[in-house]
């Protein structure tokens, strides 16, 4: 859980943890500020987990496969759905989300020289993907008059690099963590073969 949504929802005392913790990549560790115990309802339905406090992440919260075992969760991926069978409140489904779009970011402050290509390195908060669709910040490039193309990215451990060109006769200068566009993931396809 981000840092910032503690103050959003009504949340038990951080309590002190491991200082770092390991994502699901199994090498790309990110800083724990301690955790805290919260109730997340699911179509009215009350599910009980701890979560790491940690600075930021892709999404506000993030729920792992130990919620799903300790709150009877099934992830059914076929049909795009999470399922819910609780003893109390009953059943219920939840669609997954068509797509999820994470901020993309400079990783280091740059000086782009006047009408030269650049290959520039950037961070998101996703430890790895294979193939992430990349959106360029429309109003930065206008203003800035920079050129950044659309594209198809692959995350490793949290970076990735992308070309941009100055299109103008004078240097721009961009800060670091400045925000270059997102990356949108797309929910997995499953072919079914017919035997």
């Amino acid at each position: 859980m981000r840092r910032s949504e503690c103050d959003e929802v009504s949340c038990d005392e951080v309590i002190g943890h491991q200082p770092i913790a390991v994502l699901g990549d199994a090498s790309t560790t990110i800083a724990v500020h301690g955790s805290v115990r919260l109730c997340i309802y699911i179509n009215s339905i009350p599910t009980y987990t701890s979560v790491f406090v940690v600075d930021s992440l892709g999404a506000d919260l993030l729920l792992g496969m130990d919620w799903c075992h300790n709150n009877n969760v099934s992830l059914r991926v076929r049909q795009q759905q999470l399922f819910i069978q609780h003893p109390r409140y009953g059943a219920t489904i939840v669609p997954f989300l068509d797509t999820v779009s994470v901020p993309i970011r400079l990783a280091q402050s740059i000086q782009l020289a006047p009408h030269h290509e650049h290959i520039v390195s950037l961070y998101a908060l996703v430890s790895s993907a294979l193939s992430v669709s990349y959106t360029p910040d429309r109003v930065l490039c206008t203003e800035k008059q920079l050129v950044i193309s659309d594209a198809i990215l692959k995350i490793n451990r949290l970076h990735t690099y992308m070309l941009i060109h100055n299109s103008v006769n004078t240097p721009c200068t961009l800060r670091a963590h400045t925000i270059l566009g997102h990356i949108t993931f797309f929910p997995s396809q499953v072919n079914h073969a017919r035997q």
